[in-house]
C-alpha cells in the first residue's frame, strides 16, 4: 500500500495469464516490443514516458533489462536503480559480459540470491561489494510436511532403501551446470549411490 508499480515488457512475448495477475492487482503494465526498440520509436517512448512519470526506483531484470533499462533510467532521471544477479552468466559472450559490466556501473544496488555468486559479481562483473544486497529465496516449510515420504520416493523410482540418494532440480540449461554435477558424481566410488535429477529444459 501506497506504492504505485509498473511492469515494463521489453519483448513482444508475453505471459498472459501473468499480465491479468497484475494489473488485477492494480499494477500498471506497459509492453514496448522489439520492433519498436529497433527502430529506435520504443526508447523515445520510454525515456519520455519514465520522464514523465517520475519513478523513485527502477528495478531491471536480466540482460536486455539491464542493458537498456539502467541508461535509459538513469537518463531518465530515476534517482535509485537496482539490478539483479541470480546466475552465473556461463551462455553469455564476450560482448554480452562487457555491455552487462558497462551497464551495472549505474546501478546504486545489485540484489542477489545466493552469497556463492558474490566472487562472479565483484570480480567479472566490477561490482563493489558494498552495493551488493543478499536476498535468499523463500521456502515455505508447511508445503514440506506434505511431501511424499522418503519410502515413497525411492519406491517411485526403483531406489534401494540403502543407497545414498543425491537429488537436484531446476531448468535443464547449460547455465545451471548439471553436466558439472554429472561428471562430479561419475567420480565416487561407491557404485550404488543414485543421482536423481528434476526439471524441464532444453538440456533433458
Amino acid at each position: 500500500s501506497g506504492y504505485q508499480q509498473t511492469v515494463i515488457c521489453l519483448n513482444n512475448v508475453v505471459d498472459e495469464g501473468i499480465r491479468e495477475k497484475l494489473i488485477n492487482s492494480g499494477i500498471d503494465v506497459r509492453v514496448v516490443g522489439k520492433f519498436a526498440l529497433c527502430t529506435g520509436i520504443g526508447f523515445i517512448f520510454l525515456w519520455f514516458w519514465l520522464r514523465h512519470r517520475r519513478f523513485d526506483v527502477s528495478v531491471t531484470l536480466l540482460f536486455f533489462s539491464d542493458v537498456l533499462g539502467l541508461p535509459l533510467s538513469y537518463v531518465a532521471g530515476i534517482s535509485r536503480r537496482i539490478s539483479s544477479v541470480r546466475a552465473r552468466n556461463a551462455n553469455y559472450s564476450a560482448w554480452q559480459n562487457w555491455a552487462v559490466q558497462r551497464a551495472l556501473m549505474l546501478a546504486d544496488r545489485v540484489v542477489s540470491n545466493s552469497v556463492t555468486l558474490e566472487k562472479y559479481i565483484v570480480e567479472d562483473l566490477g561490482v563493489a561489494r558494498d552495493k551488493i544486497f543478499f536476498i535468499r529465496n523463500p521456502l515455505d516449510l508447511e508445503e514440506l510436511s506434505d511431501l511424499t515420504s522418503d519410502e515413497e520416493f525411492r519406491r517411485a523410482f526403483n531406489l534401494p532403501s540403502d543407497a545414498l540418494v543425491i537429488g537436484a532440480s531446476g531448468r535443464l540449461d547449460y547455465q545451471k551446470g548439471f553436466d558439472v554435477l554429472i561428471e562430479a558424481f561419475s567420480f565416487l566410488e561407491d557404485s550404488s549411490n543414485h543421482l536423481v535429477v528434476f526439471g524441464e529444459g532444453k538440456e533433458k
